[in-house]
């Protein structure tokens, strides 16, 4: 990411949640899941601010995952849905 003049970032909670299960025995009392994409990008665009969750709290057994990949060309349709912030609408991004 350093060399790389500009990165267009997300952080997906939801779409990730969806898209990418887990399972966990025994059942976690709490769980974060934070997933991360990043586009190299050679010039800077303008994006909505993303907004995030409220916060977390851990209680009992707790399970924190942190993720994340780069966005490759072929994943163009993610790329869109990055840069106009819409990652509620499940169907219109992906993941490889």
């Amino acid at each position: 990411m350093r060399n790389n003049k500009y990165n267009l970032i997300h952080f997906s909670e939801k779409l990730y949640d969806e898209k990418v299960k887990m399972d966990i025995v025994p059942k976690p009392d709490s769980v974060l899941r934070v997933f991360m994409a990043y586009k190299p990008l050679k010039e800077k665009v303008e994006v909505r601010p993303q907004t995030f969750f409220k916060g977390f709290e851990r209680k009992g057994f707790s399970v924190v995952e942190w993720g994340g990949t780069v966005v490759k060309n072929e994943d163009i349709s993610y790329l869109e849905c990055l840069i106009n912030n819409k990652d509620v609408y499940v169907n219109a991004c992906k993941i490889n």
